[in-house]
């Protein structure tokens, strides 16, 4: 990847197509994660292309252009929630494979999904780019500008929350 981030910095409009090709589909992950619509994510994911190919000069460690991309995904879908007064609600198809959830457990769906609406946002979000994306600790903290040690953190209370609340919920006769 570093090789072709040097040929576009050389002005190699072919190298960028192919070093989006490697890129595209993480953001489009991570832009749907945020959006929860396919028409906003592409739109995000355009812009993000857009702004990376018109800064790539300013990309200063050539190892690094996945996560730059990636914040610039997460910065394009910020602006169009604030744009649109999108509510960020995470239906839960989105994160979890629906073939596991058959009618047998649509409980556990519903608890799931009520569980991470408890979550604030920013925590939620660490819990689904860690255990839904497939994300590590360390490259998370890279897109959100945080040390890895305030990741787990962050994720384990995270985990430790959604734990109380569906043992709150088992527990219940409702």
């Amino acid at each position: 990847m570093e090789v072709l981030v040097k040929k576009v910095k050389r002005g190699n409009k072919k190298a960028f197509s192919k070093l989006i090709k490697e890129v595209e589909i993480d953001g489009y992950k991570v832009a749907y994660s945020y959006l929860h619509n396919e028409a906003d994510s592409k739109d995000a994911l355009c812009c993000a292309v857009e702004k990376a190919y018109i800064n790539i000069k300013n990309l200063k460690d050539n190892s690094m252009f996945k996560n730059w991309f990636l914040k610039i995904v997460i910065n394009e879908c910020k602006m169009i929630i604030r744009k649109n007064n999108i509510i960020n609600v995470v239906p839960i198809e989105s994160i979890i494979n629906t073939k596991e959830l058959n009618e047998n457990n649509i409980d556990e769906k519903i608890d799931i999904e009520k569980a991470l609406l408890v979550l604030d946002e920013n925590y939620k979000e660490l819990v689904i780019m860690k255990y839904y994306m497939g994300y590590s600790f360390k490259e998370i903290g890279e897109l959100y500008n945080i040390p890895e040690s305030t990741v787990k953190t962050r994720v384990y209370s995270a985990l430790k929350k959604l734990k109380s609340e569906l043992s709150i919920k088992e527990g219940c006769s409702c």
